[in-house]
């Protein structure tokens, strides 16, 4: 597996995982010159979300229950997603250690 991005493929061929994004972003998941495959030498990603997902839709893993929050930054579409019940949060790209998240990618306007 190359990185989170370059192995969605492999990752829902071998674990069963649901592919989700945000509405905003389901139409860049293919297109390298806004996803940065190309960029990076990386070969474009050919798969399609299962859902999209938006602000507040709520989300179950098992029986923990997370909360769709919209955080635009990294990208147009960015979300985190928070479980009030466990007090965790995922916020992928969004926040770094000790900082931010990169927010001049190409969808960011």
């Amino acid at each position: 597996m190359e990185t989170t991005f370059g192995a969605l493929e492999e990752l829902k061929e071998k674990t069963g995982a649901k592919i989700l994004i945000h509405r905003i972003e389901s139409e860049n998941l293919r297109k390298a010159e806004v996803n940065l495959t190309e960029l990076l030498g990386m070969k474009n990603v050919q798969i399609d979300a299962d859902s999209r997902v938006d602000d507040g839709d709520l989300l179950h893993v098992g029986n923990i229950e997370f909360k769709v929050i919209y955080t635009p930054g990294h990208t147009n579409g960015g979300t985190s997603l928070y479980s009030e019940e466990n007090k965790l949060v995922f916020t992928g790209d969004t926040l770094f250690k000790g900082t931010y998240g990169r927010c001049d990618l190409p969808t960011r306007k």
